[in-house]
């Protein structure tokens, strides 16, 4: 009787947990697909398509939005963007954090770079205090358009979260700063090395 019993509770378990299974390889599967598809749109220049798989909203990111040209800057560096999902766990039953390897174009170096080159004309006179903006957006943009510009990768941890129209990525200033090549970071960098040095 035991023995019978065992087999008929076997031949119930391993359906469900068959079930399970596939629905936790299912939603594992749309959860990574999120980032994976924001990336590709990104990259693709698709704003639009970007948007679907963004979680409030769409994509702002401080400083290369109000640079004139800003738009340019982001097609550059979303165009050598790359994704590599390193692994994926979910929090809840309606949250989840993803870890990948993000590259794209190291605008950390780029800016960094273009505050030394403004400091040392600021400082040779070539240049007066009131034209340093001026002059740090045009000596950037100038870098951001050259060949051959250094790639960065960063291991983000991106938080999804599921929305009625599926899994969607949280846009916080960490994923922003990993997909626009290090440029928030870098920003508040350079603003420190500029208070500084007055």
């Amino acid at each position: 009787m035991k023995k019978y019993f065992r087999k008929i509770t076997a031949l119930i378990l391993v359906p469900v947990l068959a079930v399970c299974i596939s629905a936790c390889g299912g939603q594992k599967k749309e959860i990574e697909e999120a980032v994976l598809n924001l990336v590709a749109a990104l990259k693709s220049g698709d704003m639009d398509a970007a948007g679907k798989f963004i979680d409030s909203g769409g994509l702002a990111f401080s400083g290369i939005d109000s640079l004139d040209g800003g738009d340019q800057v982001l097609d550059s560096v979303f165009g050598a963007l790359e994704c590599e999902i390193v692994s994926s766990e979910k929090n809840g039953s309606n949250e989840a954090t993803v870890k990948a390897k993000i590259t794209t174009l190291d605008l950390t170096s780029v800016l960094g770079q273009s505050t030394m080159k403004v400091l040392q004309e600021f400082a040779m006179g070539e240049i007066e205090e009131a034209d340093i903006d001026r002059r740090t957006e045009e000596i950037f943009k100038e870098a951001i358009s050259g060949k051959d510009l250094e790639t960065a990768t960063t291991e983000a941890v991106v938080l999804v979260k599921k929305t009625g129209d599926g899994w969607k990525v949280v846009m916080d200033k960490a994923f922003q700063d990993a997909i626009s090549g290090g440029f928030l970071g870098a920003v508040n960098n350079a603003q420190s090395a500029l208070f500084k040095t007055e």
